[in-house]
């Protein structure tokens, strides 16, 4: 399903900060796939040649540069999944419509009907006593 029937024909469109936001989200998620690619070509690599490098008599292999490689390329898949999110969420905030005053006059009980205890379990729960754990607000 694309986004193009989500949407009614005349109804709201992202605004271009939402969109921007949203193209940013898409560069940093594939910057993140290359990265989670990348490393799982390297690790391979890496634990193949360590084994190599193993059953060899004298061996100059270096460890440190390949290692070091594998937790840059995990540093960079965390990084980017991390701002990934950050950014298409602030991009989904920024393209949904502001709260009206309809949600909140629905979750608020009609003029006069005030906060009663309405049963039971209601009445257990008004009844626990405060927990008297020192520094409790």
């Amino acid at each position: 399903m694309t986004s193009a029937r989500l949407l009614p024909s005349g109804g709201p469109r992202p605004r271009p900060r939402a969109r921007a936001l949203a193209g940013a989200g898409l560069a940093l998620a594939v910057i993140a796939e290359l990265s989670s690619a990348g490393l799982l070509g390297l690790s391979g690599w890496f634990i193949s040649a360590c084994a190599v490098a193993g059953a060899a008599t004298f061996s100059s292999f270096s460890y440190i540069a390949p290692s070091g490689g594998v937790r840059a390329l995990a540093l960079a898949r965390i990084a980017g999944n991390y701002s990934r999110r950050l950014t298409l969420h602030a991009a989904a905030l920024r393209a949904s419509p502001p709260p009206g005053p309809s949600s909140s006059t629905r979750l608020r009980p009609p003029s006069g009907a005030g906060w009663t205890a309405c049963g039971p379990v209601t009445s257990s729960i008004a009844a626990w006593p405060m927990p008297t754990t020192p520094g409790w607000r």
